[in-house]
């Protein structure tokens, strides 16, 4: 009622057999995380955790308290980059200004958090220098209107920014590029309509 939500839905391969995982992130009205719903299933194993932030920044998963995390604000699924939506809006950061943020970041094997740091340099009102101790080279993400990023170099490309009520009930937007994973997420604050991306990520986790 005072706050967003981002949700979607990741199709990917991995060593365990393929994926099939949504997700909703609740965020409150400034845009701090405060609790995530994982479900689905990997391989043949049925996932359906949620993921809880106290006001205090303390985290648990399905109940288990997430002492690793403690302190963090944003949260990186690692699966999808959808939810750096609420980060980059968080910081609201003018150009030329840098930051470096602890992330409560999911380990998907284990199921459990642990912490990474996750640094965020806006070169334009399009683009921002990302590193991330949780891996991978620094990049540039780029990002549209309302901060969603559109192009995470080697791992996610936009397809289409298409209106929700514009499709058919039940159809999906078609895709232009073989991908080894689909990931399409939205978000929307309590009181407009939803703002939608449809994306690929090309890098098997």
């Amino acid at each position: 009622r005072s706050g967003w939500r981002l949700c979607g839905t990741a199709i990917f391969a991995t060593g365990t057999g393929p994926c099939h995982l949504g997700y909703a992130v609740d965020a409150d009205e400034r845009w701090r995380t405060r609790s995530a719903h994982v479900f689905g299933t990997i391989g043949t194993s049925l996932v359906d955790q949620r993921i809880v932030a106290s006001t205090e920044a303390t985290w648990s998963i399905g109940g288990r308290v997430q002492t690793e995390a403690d302190g963090c604000v944003e949260l990186d699924l690692g699966f999808t980059t959808a939810p750096r939506l609420f980060t980059l809006r968080r910081l609201a950061l003018q150009d030329g200004q840098e930051t470096v943020v602890p992330v409560a970041h999911l380990d998907l094997s284990a199921m459990k958090l642990g912490q990474s740091t996750e640094s965020y340099l806006r070169l334009h009102a399009r683009a921002f220098r990302f590193a991330s101790t949780a891996g991978g080279p620094p990049t540039v993400l780029s990002v549209g209107e309302h901060l969603e990023v559109l192009r995470y170099p080697g791992r996610w490309d936009s397809e289409s920014l298409p209106a929700v009520d514009a499709r058919p009930s039940g159809s999906v937007a078609p895709h232009r590029r073989s991908a080894s994973r689909h990931d399409y997420h939205a978000t929307s604050p309590a009181n407009s309509e939803p703002m939608c991306a449809t994306g690929s990520d090309r890098a098997a986790e």
